[in-house]
């Protein structure tokens, strides 16, 4: 993947990027999933977190944690959720901590790793890989908002992106 102003930390399975284009082995499969959100404030809910528009957001409207279902009518290999933040405009409402869990549904998810956020502006690169390195699959994903800057009680996130790769089929 070329990125431009890249921070990596492989230990903690994540990079940080103002602009990206994507990996050609790479293939967004966001489009195949049922969406749906813990909260959200009106006109700010799951068509602003897919309309590829950096420019609008979903904002969250309750207690956190803060959540992006994803549910998948079959199991699908996930390699990487890519989120857009802008901690410059956004602040207060901008993740500090975010968690993803994997499972059949929400109701086993279990969690496959936490990140912590330093004032983030782009795309941020959550790769999913479990301990023996391999790729997450499972039927539903979930993105918890832990924490945000400053103690912010809602939280902006203005685009996800799930990624596979070319070669990986649905069963």
């Amino acid at each position: 993947m070329d990125v431009e102003e890249q921070a990596d930390d492989p230990a903690l399975n994540i990079v940080s990027a103002k602009a990206c284009k994507w990996d050609p082995s790479l293939r967004e499969i966001g489009k195949d999933a049922t969406w749906t959100l813990s909260s959200a404030k009106p006109r700010f809910d799951v068509e602003q977190l897919t309309d590829a528009n950096p420019e609008t957001y979903w904002q969250s409207d309750g207690a956190a944690p803060h959540v992006v279902h994803m549910q998948f009518p079959k199991k699908v290999t996930v390699e990487m959720i890519a989120v857009y933040l802008d901690y410059k405009t956004d602040e207060s409402y901008t993740p500090s901590q975010v968690l993803v869990k994997a499972g059949t549904t929400c109701k086993d998810a279990m969690d496959i790793h936490t990140w912590s956020l330093k004032e983030p502006e782009g795309w941020v690169l959550l790769l999913l890989h479990k301990c023996d390195k391999a790729p997450v699959r499972a039927n539903y994903f979930s993105l918890s908002v832990l924490q945000n800057h400053q103690s912010g009680r809602d939280t902006h996130i203005r685009l996800v992106k799930v990624f596979t790769q070319r070669e990986a089929v649905a069963t």
